[in-house]
């Protein structure tokens, strides 16, 4: 049977082919796109039947950033009608203006720091699951791997049902943004690298921090000592550099729930049971 991790990416690929074929009719290069969907079960089989775990893990570090910029590629065209305004209403419903205002004007500070944490945000799932290899604990680290992966495709999902720009594309703001020497350099280089531009809704960055921090409760609390200090900032970052609405940081929380009901599983992990047993005769 082929394991949980590149299943998952199957489930994925078979997905958007689905959608592809009943909703994709004037998508161009329609049935390459298709095919290419399909295909994913190819590299997935060679992966999982891989017994060495590392390879593995370099690869879903490698195809889940790959599913986002393809993604990129036929959103447009699969799912034309955009709901901007839409969320923007919800937005406001939820208090998002309140929110707004009261980041209308962050310091300087702010915003260099959530520049520099908000692009920390792939390395919070990769260096949780490296300090666990280190510790020896391989069905911990993947299972990170799991939920962050598993957290991260759903999230793609959820903006072809709800494709929204991101505030910064399509509200005016009276105030710049104004950040120290790495903010520009960095916004910058965001900004090229992002191939999806509705890419809002649930907001995947908020998500995922959540299932790290979950994950690392549940295996190592120790790591929450550098995680927070990221894990914060890159969250409110969000709000202050304008990338997402209060409405897809409210809307992570239930996707994040999803994602930890979906893919969370027992761990055969000797600590975790170590932990268990002396709990049992704690109570007894």
């Amino acid at each position: 049977m082929m394991r949980r991790l590149e299943a998952m990416f199957v489930w994925y690929g078979w997905t958007i082919a689905v959608l592809i074929l009943f909703f994709g009719h004037d998508l161009e290069a329609r049935w390459a796109w298709f095919v290419a969907h399909v295909a994913i079960i190819v590299p997935a089989t060679l992966l999982s039947r891989w017994g060495r775990l590392g390879p593995r893990l370099v690869a879903a570090c490698i195809l889940t950033p790959t599913a986002f910029s393809t993604l990129g590629s036929f959103l447009p065209d699969l799912v034309p009608e955009a709901v901007h305004w839409d969320v923007s209403r919800l937005d406001v419903r939820l208090g998002g203006d309140l929110v707004r205002e009261l980041s209308s004007r962050p310091w300087m500070a702010t915003v260099e720091i959530s520049q520099i944490a908000y692009s920390t945000f792939y390395f919070l799932p990769i260096g949780l699951g490296i300090a666990l290899l280190l510790q020896r604990r391989r069905d911990a680290a993947l299972q990170v791997a799991e939920v962050s992966v598993g957290g991260l495709l759903l999230s793609y999902l959820g903006y072809l049902v709800l494709p929204t720009l991101p505030p910064y594309r399509f509200l005016a703001y009276d105030h710049a943004l104004v950040g120290g020497p790495t903010f520009d350099w960095l916004h910058r280089l965001l900004f090229d690298l992002e191939a999806l531009r509705e890419d809002c809704m649930p907001s995947g960055h908020t998500m995922v921090t959540i299932l790290v921090l979950m994950c690392a409760w549940r295996f190592d609390k120790r790591q929450w000592i550098w995680l927070m200090p990221l894990a914060v900032p890159l969250v409110v970052a969000t709000i202050a550099l304008r990338y997402h609405w209060w409405a897809d940081l409210v809307a992570a929380v239930p996707f994040a729930m999803l994602a930890r009901w979906l893919f969370w599983r027992e761990v055969d992990d000797e600590r975790l049971k170590n932990r268990s047993e002396a709990l049992k005769s704690i109570r007894h």
